[in-house]
């Protein structure tokens, strides 16, 4: 299980990284940011030579955590929640800035979002795996 865990958190953590850090491997978040508020025919492309294998990495590992019997669609859902977790701190940060009065994340608080959502997940994945058996 603690396989899982290391994969879970590495994934969440080099995402979390890209979506609200500075610097050049940030564009990702901002250009991602963009193309779902707006889409144009990037998006089709992003997705074909990017996240579809980013999503199946993601997949993968959820998959692994909840165990064979699972299916598909349960899976699924799971990846698109935890993803979501982690698109609320760059899609939010509108509000979330005048909320909390910041002009930024810092490399510490990101790495803190990053572990919230990686226990959070763990928890429900833990969850959903006792309610299937």
């Amino acid at each position: 299980m603690i396989h899982h865990d290391v994969q879970l958190t590495a994934f969440i953590k080099s995402f979390m990284l890209h979506l609200l850090g500075e610097g050049h491997g940030s564009c990702f978040g901002r250009l991602m940011s963009r193309e779902y508020i707006e889409p144009t025919s990037i998006l089709d492309i992003i997705v074909e030579e990017e996240f579809r294998l980013f999503f199946n990495r993601l997949n993968a590992i959820v998959r692994q955590r909840l165990g064979e019997d699972v299916g598909e669609e349960k899976v699924l859902l799971c990846s698109m929640s935890i993803l979501g977790q982690c698109l609320f701190f760059r899609n939010s940060w509108p509000v979330i800035s005048r909320l909390l009065h910041k002009e930024n994340y810092t490399a510490e608080e990101i790495n803190e979002i990053a572990d919230h959502v990686v226990c959070f997940s763990m928890d429900a994945l833990a969850g959903l795996s006792r309610h299937q058996a």
